[in-house]
C-alpha cells in the first residue's frame, strides 16, 4: 500500500523538512532502493558512508534513518516515500531485508510488545489530538487579540501572522496554518476587511467547536479534523459503510496547483439518487493523475463516501463504464431553491467551502463588465471572477436558457460545465 504525495506531505514534521526532501527525490541519489509489500528501504548516497533509510507504510507506520536528525520522519525518509509514490522504476522487489532492516523491525517489535498491540496507535492518535486541542485554544486567544487590536493593525504585521501560522503547523493543523497565510495575503485587496473578517469568523467557529471536541458526534469530529488537515486515506475508509450504488456521470472537473502539488476536483452525480460525489485527486510535480474522469463519462458502480455531517467527498469502490443513455437529474429550478439547499448544507457543516450547484434554465449575460446568471424569475447571481471571461459559455447559450453546473460558495458561482440537450460541455 503506497501513500499519495499528499499523505506524505502531511507526515512532515514541518514545511521546511518537506522542502529539503524535494531535491532528494531522484533515483541517482539512492543506492538499490527496495519495496516489498508495506516495507521500503534504501541507502542514501553521501560523500561518506550512506545513510540507511527505511519506512513501514502500514496502519501503524514507522520510520528509520541513520542520519543524526532526531525528528522523524527526516528529509531522507520523506524523499524515499516520495520516490516510491512517483512509481520510480529504481525500486526492486523480491529481496530479503538486510540485517540492519531486520534489526530495526525487531527493535520495534520488542518495544511494542511491552504494551497491548493497539496501544501505540491509540497513544499516537491521542498525542496528536492533544496537540491540536492546545493549538485550537491558542488560536482562540490569538483571534481575540487580533479583533481587540482592530483589523487595520494587521496590515503591517506579516511576520507576526507567519510566526503564528508556524505554531499551528507544530500543533498538527497544517490546513489552518495555510488558511491563515492566505487570509493575511488578502489584506490590502479590494473590500478586504469584509473578506478577512468573514474568514477569521470561520476560524473562530472552528476553534470554539474544537474546544468541545469530546462532546461532539463522531461525524462532526471528522469534519473538524478534515478542516484542520487530517484526512482519511481511501484505503482506510470503513469497510461497508456509507456505500451508494448508482449510475454516475461526470459533470466536469477543475484543476489547480498548490506549490508543486496539483489538485483535481471531479464532480459526479447519481442518476437515481441525485447524490453529488466529489473525487479528490493529487499529483506531485510533473506527474499526471492516475485516472481520468472527463465530463460526460458515465459509469455504473458503488461510491464510498467519507464520514461527514454533509457527505460530499467519495472514492469509487467498483465500477464499469456505461454507454447507455443517461438521464441527468433535475437541478435547482431557480436561485431561491439553490439558496435554500445551500443554507441547509451550511447548517449541517458551517465550514463547507464549495457547494455543488446544478441550476436549470439560466442565461449567462455580461452586464456592465460583470458576468451574471439570470434565472426564470429574473433574479441574478454573479459568476466567479475570470480574467478570460465566459465567452464560450455565452456562445453556447446564444441567449437561450441552459443548465449550468458549478461550485457555489455563497457569493458567486464558479461554472464547471453546461448541459445542453442532455450533452455535458466542459467549461474548465
Amino acid at each position: 500500500m503506497l501513500w499519495t504525495t499528499r499523505d506524505i506531505a502531511q507526515l512532515a514534521p514541518d514545511p521546511a523538512t518537506l522542502e529539503r526532501a524535494r531535491p532528494l527525490v531522484h533515483a541517482r541519489r539512492w543506492q538499490s532502493p527496495v519495496a516489498i509489500d508495506d516495507l521500503l528501504w534504501g541507502e542514501f548516497r553521501t560523500p561518506g558512508d550512506p545513510y540507511l533509510v527505511a519506512a513501514r507504510i502500514s496502519a501503524m507506520p514507522a520510520f528509520y534513518c541513520s542520519c543524526p536528525v532526531k525528528r522523524k520522519p527526516c528529509k531522507h525518509v520523506l524523499a524515499l516515500l516520495l520516490l516510491a509514490a512517483q512509481g520510480s522504476d529504481a525500486f526492486t522487489t523480491g529481496l530479503e531485508a538486510p540485517e540492519w532492516v531486520s534489526a530495526w523491525l525487531s527493535r520495534m517489535q520488542r518495544k511494542r510488545g511491552k504494551t497491548s498491540a493497539a496501544a501505540p496507535e491509540v497513544a499516537t492518535s491521542d498525542k496528536r489530538l492533544a496537540a491540536m486541542q492546545a493549538g485550537a485554544a491558542d488560536l482562540l486567544t490569538w483571534l481575540h487579540q487580533q479583533i481587540g487590536q482592530g483589523l487595520a493593525a494587521a496590515e503591517g504585521r506579516h511576520e507576526e501572522w507567519d510566526r503564528f501560522a508556524a505554531r499551528l503547523v507544530d500543533a498538527k493543523m497544517g490546513s489552518i496554518a495555510r488558511r491563515l497565510r492566505l487570509i493575511h495575503a488578502a489584506i490590502g485587496a479590494d473590500n478586504w476587511p469584509r473578506t478577512v473578517l468573514h474568514e477569521l469568523a470561520d476560524l473562530y467557529l472552528f476553534a470554539r467547536a474544537f474546544s468541545q471536541y469530546d462532546q461532539l458526534p463522531s461525524a462532526m469530529q471528522q469534519e473538524l479534523l478534515s478542516f484542520a488537515g487530517v484526512n482519511i486515506r481511501k484505503e482506510d475508509l470503513p469497510a461497508g459503510e456509507n456505500i451508494l450504488a448508482d449510475r454516475w456521470i461526470s459533470l466536469g472537473r477543475r484543476q489547480y496547483a498548490e506549490d508543486q502539488l496539483s489538485v483535481r476536483r471531479t464532480w459526479l452525480v447519481g442518476e437515481q439518487s441525485g447524490q453529488f460525489a466529489l473525487l479528490l485527486d493529487f499529483a506531485w510535480g510533473n506527474n499526471d493523475f492516475e485516472q481520468q474522469w472527463p465530463a460526460g463519462m458515465a459509469l455504473e458502480g458503488t461510491m464510498a463516501f467519507y464520514p461527514a455531517v454533509y457527505p460530499q467527498r467519495a472514492a469509487i469502490q467498483t465500477f464499469h463504464l456505461s454507454d447507455a443513455p443517461f438521464q441527468i437529474p433535475e437541478g435547482n429550478a431557480h436561485f431561491e431553491a439553490l439558496f435554500d439547499n445551500y443554507s441547509g448544507a451550511l447548517a449541517a457543516n458551517p465550514w463547507l467551502s464549495a457547494f455543488p450547484a446544478l441550476i436549470d434554465r439560466v442565461i449567462p449575460v455580461l452586464h456592465e463588465s460583470r458576468w451574471l446568471l439570470v434565472d426564470p424569475q429574473n433574479r441574478h447571481i454573479p459568476l466567479a471572477p475570470s480574467e478570460a471571461g465566459y465567452w464560450p459559455l455565452l456562445a453556447l447559450s446564444g441567449g437561450r436558457p441552459l443548465s449550468i453546473f458549478g461550485e457555489w460558495n455563497g457569493a458567486a458561482l464558479l461554472p464547471i460545465s453546461a448541459v445542453a440537450d442532455q450533452r455535458i460541455v466542459a467549461l474548465s
